[in-house]
């Protein structure tokens, strides 16, 4: 039988540390095993550095439909540990904080189609404030689409807002224009989020950033063992129950 000793080496050996958030695993030894495995398989590829990984994870743990304080905290640890500065770590809670516009990017195209179908709507060219907004959008951002068309029609102060909002973290650099993008992938493509429009536009993005494509897989293997949190959590509940 693997001792907890050998499961704690086994995860460290590619640069990460065992931290005692997650010794819960450990009370099955099997499933803590299996764990392991899974959990280094975008470590072992060697696609994304130590620090890197842990950006990502920080990323997926700090988006608003994860938010798993623990995990925050333990990546923010270790990414200084493996180099991250304090204005990289910063800018990731940038990127990721925008995430809450997929309610307006999913609901106003809806919102529009049906105001459509009922004639309480109708079409019209962009007036030249929603032009001089979509054309500052695309120059700032580089990317459009039927979504934010539909939300530039009917609510053109929030897409203004939300650009103003969105591109500051791409006006300080921190992080290189890659690594961002991977980190959008990460957190549209979490299961705790699921936006395939925007996981497929992110990494159409990183890839024209320069990021490879055992730089993604590498990703969606990362966020692939967010259900750690399941075990993590439930082992300690139950434990605290003397169970």
């Amino acid at each position: 039988m693997t001792t907890q000793q050998e499961i704690r080496k086994a995860y460290e050996q590619h640069g990460d540390r065992w931290w005692p958030d997650l010794d819960p695993v450990l009370a099955d030894s099997e499933l803590a095993e299996a764990y392991v495995r899974f959990a280094q398989v975008a470590a072992a590829q060697g696609a994304l550095s130590p620090k890197v990984r842990e950006l990502v994870l920080l990323a997926v743990n700090a988006s608003t439909t994860t938010l798993h304080e623990p995990s925050i905290s333990r990546h923010i640890r270790e990414a200084l540990h493996h180099g991250a500065s304090r204005e990289e770590i910063v800018e990731v809670f940038e990127v990721v904080s925008v995430l809450g516009i997929h309610s307006a990017h999913t609901g106003l195209p809806v919102l529009l189609e049906i105001l459509t179908e009922q004639g309480l709507i109708e079409p019209v060219e962009l007036d030249e404030r929603r032009t001089a907004i979509k054309d500052k959008y695309v120059e700032r951002r580089g990317m459009w689409g039927e979504a934010l068309e539909a939300m530039l029609v009917l609510d053109p102060e929030l897409v203004e807002a939300y650009l103003k909002f969105s591109s500051v973290p791409w006006q300080k650099g921190a992080l290189s224009p890659a690594l961002k993008e991977l980190l959008y992938v990460a957190i549209d493509c979490s299961v705790t989020h699921l936006y395939d429009h925007g996981t497929a536009a992110h990494m159409q993005r990183a890839l024209a950033a320069g990021a490879t494509k055992e730089e993604i897989a590498g990703v969606l293997a990362l966020i692939s063992t967010l259900g750690v949190h399941s075990l993590t959590s439930g082992f300690r509940a139950l434990n605290q129950l003397g169970t």
